[in-house]
């Protein structure tokens, strides 16, 4: 009876640490595969033949490297100055770059 309850502590134990690991590896990262919403201000840009990209600082205070392509929709016509603020969606392809899908004018009034 003492090895059952050995075995049992030991299997339960093992599949504690195991959903542990798991939770903790997974607790700080952020989506890859789905779409996000963020409002940054802009605060540089390089709009080139070769490169596109800005860099946006967001609500809570980090710069966010925004990459432009060939498939990034824009709403409306923008001048992508410093200073304006910008709705940008897209996925994360690191922890602070962005692939953009689509860019747009900030509302304030949006839901």
């Amino acid at each position: 009876m003492k090895k059952i309850k050995l075995i049992l502590s030991i299997f339960l134990l093992a599949i504690l640490f195991a959903v542990t690991i798991f939770y903790i590896k997974n607790k700080n990262t952020k989506p890859q595969n789905n779409l996000i919403n963020i409002v940054g201000t802009i605060e540089d840009k390089k709009i080139t033949l070769e490169e596109q990209y800005l860099y946006v600082k967001d609500g809570e205070g980090n710069k966010i490297k925004i990459n432009i392509t060939e498939n990034t929709n824009f709403k409306e016509k923008l001048k992508l100055e410093e200073g304006d603020k910008i709705n940008i969606k897209g996925k994360y392809i690191d922890k602070l770059i962005l692939q953009a899908e689509e860019i747009s004018n900030f509302n304030q009034n949006k839901k």
